[in-house]
Order: C-alpha cells, then structure tokens, then sequence
C-alpha cells in the first residue's frame, strides 16, 4: 500500500513541503541558527525515505514534476550572453 502512495509524483512534492513548514515552524520557535529550515527540511526527508523504506525512484518522480513550475528565463538573457560574448 505505502508503495502505491509513494509512486504517485506529488509525493515527492507534499513531502518536501510538508518538511520546509515543519523547519520553518521549528525556526520561528527556537530562533536557532542550527535549525536552519533547508537543514530540518533536508534531515526530516532523509529520515523519512529511511525509515518508511521508500525507494529514492519513487520520491524522484516528484523531483521530475518541479522543473514544470519553474518560470522560463527572459529572452534577453540568451541576447544580452550572446551577441557580445561577454557577460
């Protein structure tokens, strides 16, 4: 059964979701540098492939899905590096 909800792709997602709040949350309480958000958030998906035994193909599909969400660079970007060819 946790086979057929880790395949979906938004797992993934929700998972790494659901971790950035919970370290965002545990920042704001302990005002902490050492509970850094992307460090608990990294930690807690860790831990929780680990212990659930959820393979890494099946979180990565939802790594597949998040490249869709991502804004496509203005043009002038590709002119402005291009045409002089310097930056």
């Amino acid at each position: 059964m946790i086979n057929e909800w880790t395949s979906n792709p938004m797992f993934g997602v929700v998972l790494c979701i659901f971790a950035m709040e919970l370290g965002q949350w545990l920042n704001r309480k302990t005002k902490s540098p050492f509970c850094n958000p992307l460090l608990v958030a990294v930690a807690l998906v860790i831990a929780a492939l680990q212990v659930f035994h959820i393979p890494l193909e099946n979180f990565n599909q939802g790594g597949d899905v998040i490249p869709s969400f991502w804004p496509r660079p203005p043009r002038c970007w590709a002119c402005r590096c291009t045409a002089s060819g310097t930056y």
